[in-house]
């Protein structure tokens, strides 16, 4: 009687401990699953922020461009010259500025 629950105590803890061990292995294989997951999407990740800050210093250059691009155009219709300038302050107070009509 004695040694027939030792058996079977003996049976029962081998057997929680195969399934245990099996357990313990599917954990890691899904770990192992899970990390080179994460890995991919953290790869993913550093490309797209690459191509981000490619993108924006690409169109850091393009507004320096036309900014400058800008500025050259100004030049050569004269848009920046002193006697555009004066011009605009000269047209809010001319004399012979059409008044707007007043409707009745």
């Amino acid at each position: 009687m004695f040694g027939l629950s030792r058996t079977r105590t003996v049976r029962h803890l081998r057997d929680r401990l195969t399934a245990a061990a099996e357990e313990i292995a599917a954990t890691r294989e899904k770990a192992a699953s899970n990390l080179a997951a994460a890995v991919r999407t953290s790869e993913h990740y550093r490309s797209l922020h690459d191509r981000l800050t490619a993108a924006e210093t690409d169109a850091a250059r393009l507004r320096r461009d036309l900014a400058r691009l800008q500025a050259r155009y100004d030049d050569a219709v004269g848009i920046t010259s002193p006697a555009v300038e004066m011009g605009e302050h000269w047209q809010t107070r001319r004399t012979d500025k059409p008044l707007p009509e007043v409707s009745s």
